[in-house]
C-alpha cells in the first residue's frame, strides 16, 4: 500500500462518527453516522478506499464532505467526494482515486444521502441518450462524408464550428459526389433530421447539415421534397432547417415560396415545442401566391 492509501485508511479507522454534508446544497443539512460499531466503520473504510493519488486536482468544491471525528467529537480531518470518482484530502497535493466510486455512492444512499447517487444516475442516463443521438447522427452522415465524420464530431468536442477550409472540404465533397441535385438534397435533409432533432440547444456538430443546407437554393429543396422518394425524415429535416433560427440568408422570402400543401406538411412535421414558431413562419407560405405578369 502507498502512504496515501494508508493515510485515508488510518483516518477512517480512527473515526467513531462521520458528519456528511452536501457541499453545493445550501441549507440541505447534515447527516451523522455513528461509526462506533466496527462493522459500520468497516463498511465506510471499504467505501472510502483509494487506489492511490491521481495527477490532477479538481477545481470545484466537491459534492459531499465527510468530516471524521473521534469518540469525543473532535475532528480528525475531512475528505470531500468529487464527481463520484475521487477524494480531496487537504494534505494531498492531488486528488485520490476511489477503488469503487459507485460503492461509496451506494453507501451514502443507504445512510440518508441519496442525492449524489441520483445525480450520477441521471448524468449517466443523459450520457447514454447523447451517445445514442450521436450514433444516430453518424449513421445518417451522407456516404460521401463518412471519411470526415471524426473531423465533424470534433466541432462539439472542441467547441469550434466548421468554417473556412474545413467547411469548404465538406462542401466540395458533396458537389463531387452528387451530380443529381435531388439525391444530394434529400441526403442532407435526412441527415439534418438525425441526432437530437432539437431546434436549439443541440450539439455543435448537428449544425453542420444546416450550414450546408443554407447554401442550397430553396427551389432545389422544394423540388426534392416533391420527389416521390421524399419521406418523413426528409420533411423532418426540412422543418428543422426552415424553422431554425436565422437558418437561411433570406429565410422569410424562401419560406414564402413554399407551395401551400408543402407548408402544411412541414408545419405538421415540426415538434410540439416548435409549433408556434412554425405557424408564424409558414403563415406566409400558406397564402396564395400572386401571379407574375
Amino acid at each position: 500500500m502507498t502512504a496515501a492509501v494508508l493515510e485515508i485508511d488510518r483516518l477512517v479507522s480512527s473515526a467513531r462518527l462521520v458528519r456528511l454534508s452536501e457541499v453545493a446544497q445550501e441549507g440541505a443539512g447534515t447527516v451523522e453516522v455513528d461509526l462506533s460499531d466496527p462493522a459500520e466503520r468497516s463498511s465506510l473504510r471499504t467505501a472510502l478506499a483509494i487506489e492511490g493519488l491521481s495527477d490532477f486536482a479538481c477545481m470545484c468544491m466537491g459534492d459531499v464532505r465527510f468530516e471524521l471525528m473521534d469518540g469525543a467529537g473532535r475532528s480528525l480531518g475531512s475528505v470531500s467526494l468529487h464527481h463520484g470518482t475521487t477524494l480531496r484530502y487537504e494534505p494531498f497535493e492531488t486528488d485520490a482515486v476511489l477503488v469503487d466510486g459507485p460503492a461509496l455512492l451506494s453507501w451514502l444512499d443507504r445512510h440518508g444521502m441519496p442525492g449524489p447517487l441520483r445525480y450520477v444516475e441521471q448524468h449517466q442516463a443523459r450520457q447514454q441518450v447523447w451517445a445514442e443521438q450521436e450514433a444516430d447522427w453518424v449513421m445518417a452522415v451522407p456516404p460521401a462524408l463518412t471519411g470526415l465524420t471524426d473531423q465533424m464530431l470534433a466541432a462539439s468536442r472542441d467547441g469550434v464550428m466548421l468554417s473556412g477550409e474545413r467547411l469548404g472540404n465538406v462542401q466540395a465533397k458533396l458537389k463531387q459526389t452528387y451530380p443529381d441535385v435531388v439525391e444530394g438534397v434529400l441526403d442532407l435533409l435526412a441527415w439534418h433530421a438525425a441526432g437530437s432533432g432539437r431546434y436549439s440547444g443541440y450539439p455543435l456538430h448537428e449544425g453542420i447539415p444546416e450550414l450546408l443546407l443554407r447554401e442550397v437554393p430553396i427551389a432545389h429543396i422544394i423540388t426534392a421534397l416533391q420527389h416521390p422518394q421524399a419521406a418523413a425524415p426528409h420533411f423532418a429535416g426540412a422543418a428543422r432547417h426552415l424553422i431554425g433560427w436565422k437558418s437561411r440568408p433570406q429565410q422569410t422570402r424562401d419560406i414564402a415560396q413554399l407551395p401551400r400543401e408543402l407548408s402544411e406538411r412541414l408545419r405538421s412535421a415540426a415538434p410540439a415545442d416548435a409549433q408556434e414558431r412554425a405557424e408564424r413562419l409558414f403563415r406566409a407560405g400558406s397564402r396564395p401566391k400572386r401571379s407574375r405578369r
